[in-house]
């Protein structure tokens, strides 16, 4: 036998399935398996046709319910004796209608249908009562077999009949045990067979000119549990790393984070806050000012997640605390010059951060007079956030945006005393760098 059909629909509210497979032929007939699987909300209902070639009609049925979100397996063996037209399992319900065909059994002989009119035709010649005859019998067939469910879990065994003939039922369990069988009390009707979640209905109807059988099948399938997926969230801080410490340059912090922001503070071997910043999410790069070497190291840089009560944060050591400049401060060589060189203190008395890739900013003057202007020097940027930061606290005391082409700004250094630095956030292209640089401000 060859491979039964398969069809699959896909509706707004499920996919639905149906295979209807040959299995094979045996003592019991040609064995059949019809499975369906239902995906959506609503019920369903299964059934299958096997029509004959020499009647043009169904000769056998099977009718399942399918829950929703439930599948179905069964099997039924039709008579491999007769020659079939066509098999066919049909699925419908709200907004479905799926048909599969599978082959008809090979080596079936189609029963000669007017053979036995014929003959009967020819003895009421002889007998001279060719028209009552003809009139007075018809070959009994069963019209429609079923076994359904009602709301409260009863099962109901329905059929209907044509002819004249004895009627008869066997009924079986989901183990294929005979649970009930009789004689069916009318051509039509209903009967309550009891309660289970699978069961088989045998109907057969015979009279001295022939006789009809149909089965019908009914399973209840339990959907299957819910699956519950917990999914843990990523760490709001993913990495944390320090550069080793370069000569006076200020401390190169990597970073990963997801949160909305990250705060990154430098506290001493006692828990005391030395200097504190907040930067954006994501992925970066940023400078922080070096600390003093002294009585206060061991030093740690903490970044914590979402602000200082989100109650994530990440340690890592700072490797080497440095002491800071006495001599006169360097201007870093870029990319491509031969040696850096130190520029004396006659000449100039800026003071300039190498920031990488041959980019600086420089403060002119420095040291500046408390309340005098100076000026900060961008060279290259596509933009720039300059700010003045008060160390204490971290509060921002003024600022300005350098647009795309400028490369200076100026500002007013705080009258107050303190310890004051200048942040600068460069843009470089779709990225941000944040640098720093203490604001060192002289004598009155």
């Amino acid at each position: 036998m060859s491979h039964g059909g398969r069809g699959l629909l896909a509706t707004p509210s499920g996919a639905v399935a149906c295979e209807l497979e040959p299995i094979g032929i045996d003592a019991s007939g040609a064995r059949y398996e019809l499975r369906v699987t239902n995906g959506t909300d609503g019920i369903l209902a299964a059934s299958v046709i096997a029509i004959r070639i020499d009647e043009g009609r169904p000769v056998a049925t099977l009718a399942v319910e399918v829950e929703p979100h439930a599948a179905i397996r069964t099997g039924f063996a039709l008579d491999s004796a007769l020659a079939y037209e066509r098999i066919a399992a049909e699925v419908h319900g709200e907004g479905v209608h799926l048909i599969v065909e599978a082959p008809p059994p090979r080596g079936g002989r189609a029963r000669r249908r007017w053979a036995a009119p014929v003959g009967a035709l020819g003895v009421a010649a002889l007998l001279a009562g060719a028209v009552i005859v003809a009139f007075a019998f018809e070959r009994p067939r069963i019209v429609d077999a079923a076994l359904l469910a009602t709301p409260d879990g009863r099962l109901v065994a329905s059929w209907s009949t044509s002819g004249d003939g004895a009627r008869s039922y066997e009924l079986r369990d989901a183990r294929g045990e005979v649970v009930s069988r009789g004689a069916l009390p009318g051509a039509a009707g209903t009967m309550p067979v009891g309660r289970g979640d699978a069961a088989s209905l045998h109907v057969a109807i015979a009279n001295a000119f022939g006789s009809d059988t149909r089965d019908a099948a009914y399973g209840r399938a339990t959907p299957p549990p819910a699956i519950r997926i917990v999914a843990t969230p990523p760490p709001r801080i993913a990495s944390l790393a320090v550069d080793p410490p370069r000569p006076n340059a200020p401390l190169t912090v990597r970073y990963s984070a997801v949160a909305r922001d990250v705060r990154l503070a430098i506290v001493d071997r006692a828990g005391a806050i030395w200097f504190a910043t907040t930067t954006p999410a994501g992925t970066g790069i940023t400078q922080v000012p070096a600390p003093p070497a002294g009585p206060r190291e061991p030093y740690m840089l903490v970044a914590t997640a979402g602000g200082a009560d989100a109650g994530e944060e990440t340690r890592v050591p700072i490797p080497a605390a440095l002491a800071p400049p006495t001599a006169a401060p360097t201007v870093a060589a870029s990319p491509g010059a031969k040696a850096a060189v130190q520029a004396p203190a006659t000449v100039s008395n800026a003071t300039v951060i190498d920031v990488g890739g041959g980019d600086t900013f420089s403060i002119r003057p420095s040291p500046v007079r408390p309340g005098d202007p100076f000026v900060v020097e961008i060279p290259f940027a596509d933009g720039a956030r300059v700010q003045i930061i008060r160390d204490r606290d971290d509060a921002e005391l003024s600022g300005a945006d350098l647009r795309r082409g400028e490369r200076s700004v100026a500002m007013t250094a705080p009258t107050a005393p303190g310890a004051y630095t200048v942040r600068v956030t460069l843009q470089r292209g779709v990225g941000l760098e944040t640098v720093v640089r203490p604001l060192r401000l002289g004598s009155k």
